[in-house]
């Protein structure tokens, strides 16, 4: 991984994209860390307010074949994210429209539909018919035929 200067990156960044603009994906991370370079064995703990100046954010950026990297530091913070931005923006043209799906029927529908089913008591249809079923398979379970066996 290539660990380059701010301007560097979105300039690479830029190429990333135009490589795959085509067909292919490029894939961002952000992550909040420690910009130490290595941590060292022993070395006293750091206090909240000399971490909070050591803090920074690493931005990664691969397609695949190729990773690159940056660091970037509170004081430069927002002027990276327009310039960022700037980048992902300008490089989002080639995006497909997704189909859209048929809307489901509104409650209005499904009212109607329920409005059919019930009987002249106010009952489902649905519910009589689950009761002809049960009364027909306690029937079969008792079984009337009390057959002979030789």
């Amino acid at each position: 991984m290539v660990l380059l200067d701010n301007d560097q990156f979105l300039t690479e960044m830029t190429k990333l994209y135009q490589r795959n603009r085509l067909k292919g994906s490029v894939w961002t991370t952000m992550k909040s860390s420690l910009c130490l370079n290595r941590p060292k064995r022993n070395a006293p703990l750091l206090s909240k307010e000399e971490e909070k100046e050591k803090r920074c954010c690493l931005v990664r950026c691969s397609d695949g074949k190729r990773k690159i990297s940056t660091r970037v530091f509170s004081q430069k913070a927002e002027k990276f994210a327009r310039e960022f931005t700037l980048v992902q923006k300008a490089s989002m043209d080639g995006l497909k429209e997704t189909e859209k799906k048929k809307k489901k029927k509104t409650n209005e529908d499904e009212k109607k539909k329920k409005k059919k089913h019930t009987d002249a008591k106010g009952n489902d249809g649905d519910d009589a018919e689950k009761k002809k079923k049960t009364k027909k398979k306690r029937k079969k379970k008792s079984g009337g035929g009390g057959g002979t066996t030789a």
